[in-house]
């Protein structure tokens, strides 16, 4: 999946250089044609004509072969940021939480063996309030805990369902690329023993 994921992002960085490119083309004509009117020599017009296309060569994103999966560039910036930000995010606000409600449970644990060895009435009334209070704060951090654990694996299914529906656009366009050189193969195969001179006799 994510040999997917990387190949989409090739791609779409590769389609967004062309687009950049060819805007800066219009605009690096339009800038030479202005300079042509106000009589800029022309050895400094080629110059200029020089660093500009040094420039756009630059910003080029070459890619291995043309672009087969084609996938929509929103679904591609969505995916990325999932992998890389929005899913790791969650897990470690969900692995903070957890770090607290575990903090959380060792408290009411505790009070709960202070308030069985408590002897007077008046330690057990403030054992008692500090326990609720706790229970409260445990009650809440769990359901935060709970929250974020849906959320986490809500977005880790977003996530899978579009890395394997871009792994199927993978397969498939191998699957064509592969079939298509087989197919070209064997036209060159037919068109080389179709040059056979012919068998003769002796």
């Amino acid at each position: 999946m994510e040999r997917a994921l990387k190949r989409a992002r090739a791609e779409l960085h590769h389609v967004e250089s062309e687009e950049l490119i060819g805007k800066l083309e219009e605009r690096d004509e339009a800038t030479l044609a202005i300079l042509r009117t106000h009589r800029l020599d022309k050895k400094s017009l080629n110059t200029l004509r020089d660093v500009l296309a040094d420039d756009r060569e630059r910003r080029a994103a070459p890619l291995d072969g043309a672009p087969y999966l084609l996938a929509p560039r929103e679904a591609v910036h969505n995916m990325a940021a999932l992998a890389a930000e929005q899913l790791p995010a969650q897990r470690g606000a969900a692995a903070q939480v957890l770090s607290t409600l575990n903090q959380a449970r060792g408290e009411v644990e505790r009070l709960q063996g202070q308030l069985s060895a408590a002897a007077a009435p008046e330690d057990a009334v403030t054992l008692l309030t500090r326990l609720e209070s706790a229970n409260h704060q445990l009650a809440a951090l769990e359901a935060v805990a709970r929250g974020l654990d849906e959320r986490a694996a809500s977005l880790d299914l977003e996530l899978r369902r579009a890395q394997t529906e871009l792994d199927r656009k993978l397969r498939a366009a191998t699957d064509a690329r592969q079939a298509s050189q087989a197919s070209r193969r064997h036209v060159r195969r037919r068109a080389g023993a179709g040059c056979s001179p012919p068998f003769r006799s002796g």
